[in-house]
C-alpha cells in the first residue's frame, strides 16, 4: 500500500518538475524483493523431457499466463547459461528457461497488475557476449507500451549460475509484461494488483498531474507576457 502511494506521488511530482520533451515513465521506482498477491515458483509444472510447456500456459494459480514455444522447466544446476555455469534456483528445486537464443516470454494477468518481480538469469556465452541483456517491456490497457526497462546480467566472475532480483512498481495499472533475452531464466516471481483504494490513489495523481500541467502553463503564459515589461 505505501509503495503504491509512494508510486502515484512520485508520479505526479516528477511530471511537474519534468521538461516538455522529458518522457514521462511509469515506472518510479525499483521494487526490493517482496511477497506479492500471487507467485510462481514452477514447483508444480513437470520438468523438461524433450516436451516444452504448452503455449500458453497458466500460471501464479490461475491468476495469469506466460506464452513461448520453448519453455523448459529445469531443476536446479541443470540448465546450461554459458560461461556462468549451470542456472540455480531462487526458491525450490526448479526454475523456467526460455531454451534458446534471443526468446521473448509473455506474462499476461487476468487482473492487472501495480507489482512486478523476480530472480532472473540469461546466457553469457561466448556467442553472446557478456554480459547479456534483458529487456523488459510493461502493457497497459488495449496493449499500448508504457515503458521498457533494460537490465544486464553476468556471473562469469563467480561461474555459480545464480540468478539475481529485479523488480518494478507502476504508477499505472500493468495488463502484460514481456521478458526478452538469451536463454533467459527466471524463478521466484512476484505479482501485486491494485487494491481498491490504491486505484483513487492512481486517479488522484492523474488529476494533480493535469492540475499541475495547467499551473504550470498558466506560469509560463504569464512570464512570456511580461518579459517585454521588464525589458523595457
Amino acid at each position: 500500500m505505501k509503495r503504491i502511494l509512494f508510486a502515484a506521488v512520485v508520479c505526479a511530482l516528477t511530471i511537474f518538475n519534468a521538461g516538455p520533451t522529458r518522457a514521462q515513465s511509469p515506472l518510479v521506482s525499483t521494487s526490493g524483493p517482496f511477497v506479492g498477491t500471487m507467485s510462481e515458483g514452477w514447483e508444480s509444472f513437470p520438468r523438461f523431457g524433450g516436451t516444452y510447456l504448452a503455449s500458453p500456459t497458466s500460471i501464479m494459480g490461475g491468476h495469469a499466463t506466460i506464452a513461448n514455444s520453448m519453455m523448459a522447466v529445469y531443476q536446479s544446476g541443470q540448465a546450461f547459461l554459458g560461461t556462468s555455469g549451470t542456472a540455480q534456483v531462487a526458491d525450490g528445486t526448479q526454475g523456467l528457461m526460455l531454451n534458446y537464443f534471443a526468446q521473448t516470454a509473455t506474462i499476461t494477468w487476468n487482473t492487472p497488475i501495480m507489482e512486478f518481480g523476480g530472480y532472473f538469469a540469461a546466457d553469457t556465452s561466448s556467442y553472446n557476449g557478456d554480459p547479456t541483456i534483458v529487456t523488459v517491456s510493461f502493457y497497459g490497457q488495449s496493449s499500448t507500451l508504457l515503458d521498457t526497462e533494460i537490465f544486464s546480467y553476468s556471473h562469469s566472475a563467480t561461474g555459480d549460475g545464480g540468478l539475481d532480483w529485479h523488480g518494478w512498481l507502476s504508477a499505472t495499472p500493468v495488463y502484460s509484461i514481456t521478458l526478452h533475452g538469451d536463454f533467459l531464466t527466471m524463478d521466484g516471481l512476484q505479482a501485486a494488483v491494485p487494491e481498491p483504494s490504491v486505484t483513487v490513489l492512481v486517479i488522484l495523481a492523474a488529476v494533480l498531474m493535469a492540475g499541475f500541467t495547467s499551473i504550470r502553463a498558466v506560469i509560463r503564459n504569464e512570464s512570456k507576457g511580461q518579459m517585454p515589461d521588464s525589458e523595457g
